[in-house]
């Protein structure tokens, strides 16, 4: 794999982070009414994440070694929304 193909994927994985780890850490803190803002972030749509990957010679290892890394990243993800749902 070269390492534009590397760089893309690590910065697209990154981004679509951002939202997620900020209603995580959003959801902690309290609003002026003395409630968590748990019920706030509930309230609001569900983010969809679209990870885009440009893969340019690209050999069937680290194929597998992509998926599995996005298929970990998708269950902590999955695992986070429930979490922030209870």
């Amino acid at each position: 794999m070269d390492m534009l193909s590397l760089l893309i994927i690590t910065v697209y994985l990154g981004l679509s982070l951002i939202p997620i780890m900020y209603n995580h850490l959003r959801i902690g803190s309290k609003d002026l009414t003395n409630k968590t803002t748990k019920n706030v972030a509930a309230s609001t749509p569900r983010l969809q994440h679209n990870i885009v990957i440009v893969l340019n010679n690209v050999d069937e290892k680290d194929l597998k070694t992509i998926l599995y890394e996005i298929e970990k990243l998708t269950k902590r993800l999955s695992h986070r929304n429930n979490m922030n749902q209870n």
